[in-house]
This record gives C-alpha cells, structure tokens and sequence, in this order.
C-alpha cells in the first residue's frame, strides 16, 4: 500500500469499532472521512493477524480486517466534518446503553490516539448519554482527561459534567471539577467560576471567589449572581448584606429579584412586600419579571385582587400578547390568584348547612343542633360569577390558552355542552388528569373504555356515543406534568406524550374547556365544600381536584335543570327556584337523607381514590369505581 499525498481508505472493524480511516501524508490536511458500508467498494481484502498499526502510535495484535478501496477522490471531504459524520457519533449511534457508549468512546479514542483528536460536541454528546455517576465519572476522568489529555476541559464539557453531577446528587464531583478543572485567577475565569457556583448551589465557594476578586464588587451582573445564590440557599441576611455594601445603596429590581421569590417561598411575605417597596421608593419601576416572582406570594398572602391589578397595568392581560414559554407560570400564578376570590368567603360549610337546613325545616333546627346565621345564603349562579370578573377574565383565557399551545377550546358555558348531551340522550364524560396521562402513556384511545364502562353501569347500554369534557385544569396539570423540570424524562419522550394528548384533545366528540369556561363553575364550590367534609378533610381553594369537581357539579346542575323543564313541559325554568332547589338536594345529600346518583347521563373518570370518593359524596358516577367507596359501604350496611 502506497503512503503518497493519498493513499486511499481502510475499513477497520473490532469487536467495539467499527470506522474507515483516511490514511494521508502528514500536512495534507484531509480530514478523517467515514463511508458506510454500502458505499464501500472491495477491491481486495487482507486479513492478518499482526498489523502495525503506526499511524495510531501504537501496535495492536487484534485481529483486524483491512478493505482497501483506493483512491477515491468523490469521497474525499476536506476542512470540518458536520456533526453526522463525527467518528464518535457514528461508532456509538448504534449503542443502547449507556455502557456501551463509554466502552465504544474509550475503544475508539484509544485506538484513534495520536491520529485524531476527538471534538467536544463529540465529547459531549457522549458525556450526556451517561445515565448514572459512576458512568459520568469513568467518561469525564476516563476519558476526556484520560485518553483526551485534556487538563482544563472545554467549558462547554464542564457544564455538561457539573449538571450531570448535579443531577445525580454527586456533590463530591460538583466540588472537585470547581477546584481542579476552572481556572478561578483570572477575571474572567473567576466570573465562570462564579456562574458554575450558582448553578450548583455552592454558595460558601460563591463568596470565597467574590472576595478574592474586587473588580466583581463594581459589576452589577456578578453582584446579582452572587445574590441569587445566597437568596435561593436561604441566606437572606448575607444577600441583604451584599446589596448594602453597594455604593450607591441601589434595590434594583433585577437585583431583588431573587431575594424577593426565595422571602415568598419561605412565607416571609412582609419582609418581601417591604423590599419591593423600597426598591419602588428609589424610583424603579414593576418589571414583568420582578412581578413574576411575586406573583404566586400575593396569592397566597390574600393580595390576589393587588396582582390583577398590577398584571392589569402592566398590559399582561393583552390578547395580542405573544405566547411565551418562561412566562407559563406568571399566567398560571394569576389563574391561581382568581381562583382565590371565593364567593362565598363569608360563609362556612356549617353556616350554609345550618342556614338552608332551618329554611327547609325550621322546628327540626333545634333538634339537630344546628345554628343559623344571620345572613341568608344564597348559591351564585355562573353568570352572574363571570360577570363579575368579565374584565380579566376573558383576556386572562386567551392568554393561557397560547400559552398551553391549545388550538381549538371551548369558551361557551359548559350549562349547552349539557344542554346537547340531554337533547341527544348521550353520556357525558368529564376526565381526571391522571385518566388522560394514563391513556397517553398507555396509548389507549378513548374507546378502548367504553365497554367496561357499559359493563359497570348497564344502564349505559343504548347511549350514543360518549361526549367528552376535558376541564381546563386538567389540561394545566397534563401540562405541567409533562413538560415540568420535576420530572426527568427525555425531551423526545415528552414530546411522544405530549403529542398523543393533543391528539385526544383534536378527537371530534372532545370539547376541552377555556379558564373563561371553566372558572365560573365555582359558583358551586359550597357544595364540593360539602363533600370533603364528609371526608372529613378541609377543602383548599388550590386543589386541583376540587375545580374538576366543580365542574361535574355545574354539569350535573344542568342536566337537572333541563330535566326538571321537561317534567313541566316549559323550555327554561327560574335560576333562582332552581339554584335553591339544588342546593337543598345535596344539603339533604349531607344529612344523609338522600343517596344515589343524581344524574345518569354524567360520569367522571378518575384513578384518584379520593376523588372518586368526594363524587360519591355528591351522587356523581365514576369509572372506576372502587369497591371501598360509599357504594360498597351501603352495600354492606343492608
């Protein structure tokens, strides 16, 4: 074999290697090419058991089978290969494990020392396939200062490295690559350094580099970073410290910014609306991303009417608003803030029962110990709650509807889904999100439940098909779920989920309902109340479970009302004869004076025990059905 200007291919195969090297005189500057085997033509085969293989440094007595193709000017590439054709990439691009990646890239840089130099998006793409830290560990001390040589890495690979380590808990690693691998003397190695403290959290090592470098005491953005780190460690005192060591003391808000989220979670809600106020004193203004971060704590303290009004004037509430993915949860925040103005705050669930139960039996009061109020209930209807916040809550819906990236919502009162379900004798189906996740990781269509559906309620049997509800809230949970940082799942994999559930959303017989939809459904929020009472558990305002439920109860108010005008033989009955009439049926419901189910064309599907539980509460059918519920309790009371 010739060893000219160029010499031509060999196809080298091992047992972990398999790759084609472009053998050229040195200076010729022909980069390492790789053909895939069908584009291989064999002119003749050696086969040898000894091959001195001097152009990788070293001899090797494997076995090896040596193609030599010739001269093949078509397939030569010069200058950079794309990412597809790193040698790397496609050794391992057949590799399922993450122990296969690591034996393949040490075979390969072994083989390949002296001859080519492995690139770091070769590196790092190995480094993130490793799935454990005992496999982080052999690859970056391995081989990419082993085999690589590389004694300060690529800063690129040390993030990758510290957020593995910082995934897999290894604080040891976290702590070693900090001391050993960034080169904290200079500047700007010093700011690196200071970035990589923060994102792991080493906020003792944040201050060590800070004090040794004066010059970061004069940048804003250093002076931030380290304030980040100290706020989200809890030391407050210290970031507070920092800011006033500043000259000119200044609180600008991308300076408290982070102080102010880390008071809120903490429940320091004075100390963060005082902060806020004096950074407002010196004359900055709310940015959106100050209000983000306080979003969620004003709703939690009872300042939620304060954050509508400050999204209000920041022009949060445009319908012309760009969808943005960071800003997914400010809207959620304000949705939460909503949902916090409870109508009925001034009434508890023993003062509505004792109030409608002295209304409906006034010389019975005495018998059962109840105490009247001296304020009248009254059940809200859902118009009259939408027209309430009409304001926000139209453009608030449209926001969060870009936001989630949904297409086709419904935004009509959920009272005419019921109205065509009860025209058309069909069942409605309102889903739990634990239902729809389940269907999406099982990839299991909607139909694939109807028949056992049938099989535990036969008195399905004959309905048209199935209509589907999908709340808002479930959509938000589905949502969050997926795509939520909580949960380590690889972004293809999300996007497989994600895809299937959009696919549900866009079958013609679902109708997933807007916030606008779904939020004045808490005008029967007493009566869920009622419910978890029974359970003898409190009812939060932020459960998610209880706004479903809210939901089925609209539905089932509905249904009702339109069965009751067809009993009389009129097209629409009193909201207010109506609206005191359910609620004296499930005020009965509490006392125990009714049971059963109070409208067979309404089912809830859910695999959450209590859930399921709380709708039994209130006459709603679920699928399925457990056998310690309320129906397996009477059952073995008769």
């Amino acid at each position: 074999m010739s060893t000219g200007r160029l010499s031509g291919y060999i196809y080298v195969q091992s047992h972990h290697l398999t790759c084609i090297h472009a053998l050229s005189s040195p200076g010729d500057g022909t980069s390492l090419a790789l053909l895939s085997p069908p584009m291989m033509v064999h002119l003749h085969t050696v086969s040898t058991p000894f091959f001195p293989f001097n152009h990788c440094g070293k001899n090797s007595d494997t076995h090896f089978r040596l193609y030599y193709i010739g001269v093949a000017p078509l397939c030569m590439r010069r200058g950079p290969l794309t990412a597809g054709a790193l040698p790397l990439l496609v050794a391992s691009s057949a590799c399922v494990s993450w122990a296969d990646v690591l034996v393949t890239y040490r075979d390969v840089t072994a083989l390949l020392d002296g001859v080519y130099r492995p690139t770091t998006e070769e590196l790092n793409k190995g480094l993130l396939r490793m799935e454990t830290s005992w496999g982080a560990s052999l690859f970056y001390y391995g081989i990419v200062k082993g085999i690589c040589r590389h004694k300060y890495p690529p800063t690129r690979l040390v993030s990758t490295a510290l957020e593995r380590f910082k995934r897999f808990g290894h604080f040891y690693a976290i702590k070693r690559i900090m001391e050993e691998d960034v080169d904290s003397t200079t500047y700007q190695g010093a700011r690196t350094a200071l970035v990589y403290a923060s994102f792991t959290g080493m906020w003792e090592h944040a201050i060590r580099i800070y004090q040794n470098n004066p010059i970061m005491h004069q940048n804003i953005a250093d002076v931030s970073s380290l304030v980040g780190v100290l706020s989200t460690c809890g030391c407050w005192e210290g970031a507070f410290t920092l800011i006033n060591q500043r000259s000119p003391r200044s609180l600008h808000p991308s300076l408290i910014r982070p102080v102010v989220r880390s008071l809120g979670v903490s429940g320091e809600y004075k100390r963060m609306l005082a902060l806020v106020a004096a950074s407002l004193a010196q004359g900055h203004g709310m940015n959106i991303k100050l209000f983000s971060a306080l979003v969620k704590s004003l709703q939690l303290s009872g300042q939620w009417k304060s954050a509508l009004e400050t999204a209000v004037d920041l022009g949060l509430m445009s319908p012309m608003r760009e969808a943005q993915e960071k800003s997914l949860a400010m809207y959620t925040g304000l949705v939460d803030c909503l949902y916090a103005s409870d109508p009925y705050y001034e009434f508890s669930v023993q003062d509505v029962v004792g109030d409608i139960t002295y209304r409906m039996h006034p010389r019975l009061t005495h018998e059962r110990q109840l105490k009247r109020t001296a304020r009248s209930f009254r059940l809200i209807s859902p118009n009259e709650i939408f027209r309430r916040h009409r304001s926000c809550l139209s453009a608030l819906s449209s926001v969060i509807t870009k936001q989630l990236s949904l297409t086709d919502v419904h935004t009509r009162p959920v009272a005419e889904l019921a109205e065509e379900a009860f025209k058309q004798c069909g069942v409605q189906l309102v889903l739990d999100t634990n239902f729809v996740l389940h269907c999406a990781t099982k990839n299991q269509s909607l139909s694939h439940f109807y028949p056992p559906m049938r099989r535990q309620y036969p008195r399905l049997e004959g309905k048209s098909p199935f209509r589907v509800v999908i709340p808002f809230t479930t959509v938000r949970e589905t949502y969050q779920l997926i795509w939520g940082t909580s949960a380590h799942v690889k972004r293809s994999v999300r996007s497989l989920l994600w895809s299937r559930v959009t696919a549900l959303f866009r079958d013609p017989l679902v109708k997933v309902l807007s916030f606008s939809s779904e939020y004045p459904c808490t005008a029967f929020s007493v009566i869920t109340s009622m419910a978890y009472s029974r359970l003898n558990e409190p009812a939060n305002e932020n459960d998610p479970d209880r706004r479903i439920l809210n939901t089925c109860v609209a539905l089932q108010y509905a249904f009702r009302q339109r069965y009751a005008a067809s009993l009389q033989g009129v097209e629409q009955l009193s909201d207010g004869a109506m609206l005191f009439s359910f609620l004296k049926y499930h005020v009965r419901r509490h006392h125990r004076d009714v049971r059963g189910v109070a409208c067979e064309q309404l089912l809830l599907c859910t695999m959450d025990k209590r859930l399921s539980l709380a709708a039994d509460e209130l006459g709603i059918q679920t699928f399925p059905r457990f056998d310690c519920g309320l129906h397996g309790a009477a059952t073995e009371e008769e």
